[in-house]
């Protein structure tokens, strides 16, 4: 398991569309990829009443297996089933969240008024590029890694901060998700490409921040 979220834009009107959609491609519906937590911008395009549970079904199949005596055997794998929640909305919903979010999130994670809004940019750029109606993202891989309790409980308090349900566990909850050092300063995106003194910490504060595959908002 490689323990990653997923960023992605499909027409498919439910959550886990890699597992779900018929024809689904990543290199044309994932937008963006966090590694070992949930980029918080991403969380910037939903409300909890995006969030929604499913039952996932997870087929058995039939493997060949060689004796040492060289004959074969048929082994079968049962199916079987987990729960998973995650948030969905429309694309047009989540741009226009977006605007409105990004301050509060650089009041949950006091930072200064203005400093996210290139993030911001670059997260409503691969939205507008994006094909499919729905946004949504796959957590799957990643939310036992704090236990599914935890995980979810972390997720739903970030996106009532954005729906002005302030808890003072919030920004904690925030810290979980994104793993982010709120000890340095988060630097503009573009450092990703023309900073090549950018130290691993402050570069991995910014992936955890926004993903990476995004659009370049300073390439024009």
């Amino acid at each position: 398991m490689s323990n990653k979220s997923y960023l992605c834009c499909t027409d498919y009107p439910d959550i886990c569309p890699s597992l779900g959609m018929t024809g689904f491609d990543a290199t044309e519906h994932v937008r963006a990829v966090g590694v070992y937590c949930v980029p918080l911008a991403w969380l910037a395009l939903f409300g909890p009443d995006s969030l929604v549970t499913k039952v996932i079904q997870i087929p058995g199949n039939e493997e060949l297996s060689i004796r040492g005596d060289g004959t074969v055997e048929v082994i079968s794998t049962n199916t079987y089933s987990y729960t998973i929640t995650a948030p969905i909305a429309s694309r047009e919903l989540c741009i226009d969240r977006l605007e409105s979010n990004i301050p509060l999130l650089e009041t949950l994670l006091q930072q200064p008024a203005g400093s996210l809004a290139l993030h911001g940019a670059c997260l409503q750029a691969a939205l507008e590029q994006s094909p499919g109606e729905y946004a949504t993202i796959e957590l799957q891989e990643i939310s036992c890694m704090e236990g599914e309790t935890n995980f979810f409980v972390n997720l739903r308090m970030v996106l009532e901060w954005f729906e002005g349900i302030e808890n003072p566990q919030a920004r904690r909850a925030a810290r979980a998700l994104g793993d982010l050092d709120l000890n340095r300063p988060i630097g503009p995106p573009r450092s990703f490409s023309t900073d090549s003194n950018l130290g691993d910490i402050d570069a991995r504060n910014q992936e955890n921040l926004i993903g990476s595959g995004y659009h370049d908002v300073s390439q024009g």
